[in-house]
Parts: structure tokens; C-alpha cells; sequence
């Protein structure tokens, strides 16, 4: 029918490297009618890359995959694992190179392997980076949890001999109102005393004795 002939039309056209654009026209006529096969389908892909239709050739070529062309998931492999104006897709690339490996022979088998191997590799360095940043980064949380701990017992010890201190200085404080205390007694009734026996009857006189005893209680501290 016309629709077959649609797809050989665009086949032949493709050949030729310089119709790539006139192609897809060709294959886009042929996949509107529901006649473009698996083969044709990867070899749309080829030409809609060409008009720089980067995603129309990756759904023509999963396409493809699904009909179980090996061609067109080998040509979808390449895309993910070379990154080709889409972003890199290691895991989806794995799949596919592993896919075409299992069922292709000759040629193609050892162009899948070759992918397989190498998305492998780079997967296997980028879980490897992944490994260390991991191990880095506990290291320095552990670091962090270790200089955090030391401040907080630091903090701790010090707030104790703050604590102390203070109590320390309390207790001097009590001490020394006690001795005062004692002391202020003590020279009370020396000064009581010596106003008794003096029989002193003024009160300038008893300021005067009251002086010259507390210069003597200096003079002896």
C-alpha cells in the first residue's frame, strides 16, 4: 500500500545523508498512517536528531525498543550515556546496553558490551564519590559533635568553679561579718570598761578615750 511505500520512499532518502530533513517528512506520513515499523521507527529517530528534535527521537526510538529493535535501543543507549543534548541518564543507559547485550549477536553485541562496560565503570567511580563525600562528611559532623561536647563540658566546669567561688566567697563574707562582730563586741565592752573606771563624766571626754583606745586596737593590727 501507499503507507509502506511512505517508509522505503524515506528509507532511500536517508541514504543519501543530505534528504535527512526530506526523510522524517517521508517517515512522519508513514507513522501518521500506522504503518511505520521498528526499523523505521529508529531510522526516524536518526533524522528528527538531524532537525535537532532531540525528544521526537527519543520517544521514536523507545518506540523502536518496544517493537524490539535492538538497533534503536542501542541508538537510545548512546543518547542517555553520552548525554546528546539530554541530560545524562547512567541507570536507563545500563539498562538498555545490558538489554541489547542478552539478545544481539556479532557486531552489535560487542558494541553494547562496550557501552555496558564503560556506563559501569562510571557509575561504579560515581558511588565510589558518593562513598567518600559520605565518609567526609560524617568525619566532620563527628568532629563538630566532639568540639561541641568538650565546649559544652568546658562550660560545665566552669560554671562549677564559678559556683565555688562563689560559695567560697560567701562563706568568706559570713567569716568576716563574724570576726567583725567579735571584734566590735570586744572593744564595745574594753571601751565600756575603761569608761567605768575612769568615772568619766563629759562626753567629750568619753569621745577622747573612745579615739585613743581605737588608735591602740590599730596600732596592734
Amino acid at each position: 500500500g501507499h503507507t509502506s511505500a511512505y517508509q522505503s520512499y524515506a528509507d532511500r532518502l536517508l541514504l543519501r545523508k543530505d534528504d535527512a530533513l526530506k526523510a522524517k517528512e517521508w517517515y512522519e506520513k508513514a507513522m501518521n498512517a500506522g504503518r511505520l515499523d521498528a526499523e523505521g521507527y529508529a531510522n526516524y529517530a536518526e533524522t528528527a536528531l538531524a532537525d535537532g528534535s532531540v525528544q521526537q527521537a527519543i520517544d521514536a526510538l523507545k518506540k523502536a525498543d518496544e517493537m524490539g529493535n535492538l538497533e534503536g535501543a542501542y541508538r537510545l543507549a548512546q543518547i542517555y550515556d553520552l548525554g546528546e543534548d539530554v541530560r545524562r541518564n547512567d541507570d536507563e543507559a545500563l539498562r538498555l546496553y545490558e538489554e541489547v547485550e542478552k539478545l544481539a549477536k556479532g557486531d552489535l553485541k560487542e558494541r553494547a558490551q562496550a557501552g555496558r562496560k564503560r556506563v559501569s565503570e562510571r557509575i561504579e567511580a560515581r558511588i565510589e564519590a558518593e562513598r567518600r563525600r559520605a565518609e567526609e562528611y560524617e568525619k566532620k559532623f563527628r568532629e563538630a559533635e566532639a568540639k561541641a561536647e568538650a565546649e559544652y563540658e568546658a562550660a560545665d566546669e566552669a560554671k562549677k568553679v564559678t559556683e565555688a567561688a562563689q560559695v567560697s566567697l560567701e562563706q568568706a563574707r559570713k567569716e568576716a561579718e563574724k570576726q567583725l562582730r567579735t571584734q566590735v563586741g570586744d572593744l564595745a565592752l574594753q571601751i565600756a570598761e575603761k569608761v567605768i573606771r575612769r568615772n568619766i563624766a563629759n562626753d567629750d571626754a568619753q569621745r577622747a578615750l573612745v579615739d585613743q583606745y581605737l588608735s591602740e586596737v590599730e596600732a596592734k593590727n
